[in-house]
């Protein structure tokens, strides 16, 4: 049973898995983009509604952000969930523009952490990256669970876990390489250099990245990145354990693979890459983007 509503910025699905014996079950949130800019937070998020961007149509309803979460919560605790998953952008951009990256960050944290029982996972956006260092990412309660700390670091922040017997959850980090967030100076290098091949208006110096790029470059924008060699080789070897053990597998990355799932610009750089190794494997039975 597949049950899905949609709180403006808040997307939340709950999935129901059924085993025999076994019911699990876990919801899933997305693209919360919270920001506040009003210290009595009496508003939530007292900053004006954005568009997205590259996509002017789609309004990002900032004020709405904490209410609709709070709700859902809420929601959840009812529903008998077994864990949450937030995909990504737990807070937005704009937070650390204003200097208020810790106060809004705490502010929503504490509203889970108030009104949920749940163990809650979280993948790691770009825009939390555009307020968090990788050392601060890993350093967090939240980002990074306390049973995954030991395998993962600053620089390896892509983990799995076995939720229950027979399942495995893959957790991708798709900007290692990336202007932003790179692991380390030479991934830094090699996604200004993608980015300056494969996109002209870069190269050219033109502020509008997407104007007349094709199709089937349109993922090459700044906000995006991709898994470097040594995680996508770590990925394939989960997956075929998985196979041999007959566990079935859930992937969740921040970023969209499908290019018929989304806005062809909001794609992980590799996710072609990323695409073929999920179909290879029998093992695969669900992967959820943002």
């Amino acid at each position: 049973m597949f049950r899905g509503l949609v709180l403006y910025t808040v997307v939340v699905i709950i999935l129901y898995l059924v085993v025999p014996g076994l019911l699990l079950s876990y919801s899933v949130i997305t693209q919360l983009h919270h920001t506040n800019n009003n210290p009595s937070f009496n508003r939530y998020c007292d900053t004006d509604d954005g568009a997205q961007f590259g996509d002017p149509d789609r309004v990002r309803r900032y004020r709405l952000v904490l209410q609709k979460l709070q709700n859902a919560v809420v929601h959840f605790e009812s529903a008998d969930v077994s864990f949450c998953v937030l995909l990504g952008d737990v807070i937005d951009g704009k937070c650390k523009k204003l200097g208020q990256t810790s106060a809004d960050y705490e502010t929503l944290i504490n509203l889970i952490t108030d009104n949920s029982t749940k163990e809650w996972y979280f993948n790691v956006g770009n825009h939390d990256f555009y307020n968090f260092s990788r050392q601060e990412i890993y350093e967090s309660h939240f980002y990074i669970p306390a049973s995954s700390k030991a395998v993962c670091n600053a620089n390896k922040l892509y983990y799995d876990t076995c939720p229950a017997p027979g399942f495995r959850f893959v957790w991708l980090d798709p900007f290692e390489i990336s202007t932003f967030s790179a692991v380390n100076d030479d991934s830094t290098k090699l996604a200004n250099e993608t980015l300056f091949k494969m996109n002209p208006n870069i190269r050219d110096g033109n502020i509008n990245w997407l104007e007349n790029l094709s199709e089937d470059v349109r993922q090459y924008v700044p906000y995006n990145g991709a898994c470097g060699d040594e995680q996508m080789l770590w990925f394939k070897e989960v997956l075929s354990k998985s196979e041999a053990t007959k566990e079935k597998v859930f992937v969740f990355c921040h970023t969209p693979i499908h290019r018929k799932c989304c806005r062809l610009s909001a794609r992980a750089w590799n996710s072609d890459e990323l695409l073929k190794v999920i179909q290879d494997s029998c093992a695969v039975q669900v992967s959820l983007e943002i």
